[in-house]
């Protein structure tokens, strides 16, 4: 099952240099991944050094501060669909007609 990813920071991996091919790639956060663990394995499979993990980290950390904030959930719930996908069924607290989905799952 592939995860989403959360976030993504675009590198230029030749620095900006006139006599190269401009190469770039992008750093991309999954859910549920280590930001720390993420740059890190980034960095090593492109070659970059220190100066560029601390930099990277702190640009991954600035994308994920900036996304917005998801409502706590009430209830989630795992489903299987006709084709047998597995997928979360997730009611967010907030949303319109939680009482009336809940109640409908689950009757008194």
């Amino acid at each position: 099952m592939a995860l989403n990813p959360v976030t993504q920071v675009p590198v230029d991996l030749d620095g900006g240099s006139a006599d190269k091919a401009p190469s770039n790639a992008n750093l991309t956060l999954l859910a549920g991944d280590d930001i720390v663990a993420t740059v890190r394995a980034f960095c090593m499979k492109h070659a970059i050094g220190q100066d560029g993990v601390t930099a990277l980290e702190g640009a991954l950390r600035t994308r994920v501060a900036a996304l917005p904030l998801t409502p706590p959930a009430l209830l989630t719930v795992g489903v299987i669909g006709p084709t047998g996908q597995r997928h979360v069924l997730g009611i967010l607290e907030g949303t319109p007609q939680t009482y009336s989905m809940i109640s409908a799952l689950f009757p008194l």
